[in-house]
């Protein structure tokens, strides 16, 4: 994969698909993708996850059933916000991978 100069740095292909591969090592399951609801990968995970949107600028946390939170507020008050959320978890056989992927690659870039 290459990078792209007309790209902010923060969405680079080869930096969004370098985290994919750091979840995707963050599994229960040997040469799978296993990280079920309460398991320490799954709190390791969503640890990484947040300390990403954070280090992108937004206001990041967990909610009360364990979800990922990560929110842009508008530039003025009053103004909507963007939110990223979901769950990061993933059912035996890794289902739900891409799910990840997609916020991943949004909440890696940072807002002006």
């Amino acid at each position: 994969m290459t990078t792209d100069p007309a790209l902010p740095s923060a969405l680079q292909p080869q930096r969004i698909w370098d985290r994919c591969e750091v979840l995707g090592r963050l599994s229960e399951q040997e040469g799978g993708l296993t990280r079920v609801f309460l398991s320490a990968e799954q709190r390791q995970t969503n640890a990484l996850v947040l300390a990403w949107m954070r280090e992108a600028g937004m206001a990041a946390r967990l909610d009360a059933m364990g979800n990922c939170a990560g929110r842009y507020e508008g530039e003025r008050p009053g103004l909507p916000c963007l939110m990223l959320g979901g769950r990061v978890e993933m059912w035996r056989g890794g289902v739900g991978h891409s799910l990840v992927r997609c916020w991943l690659a949004l909440s890696s870039a940072s807002v002006p």
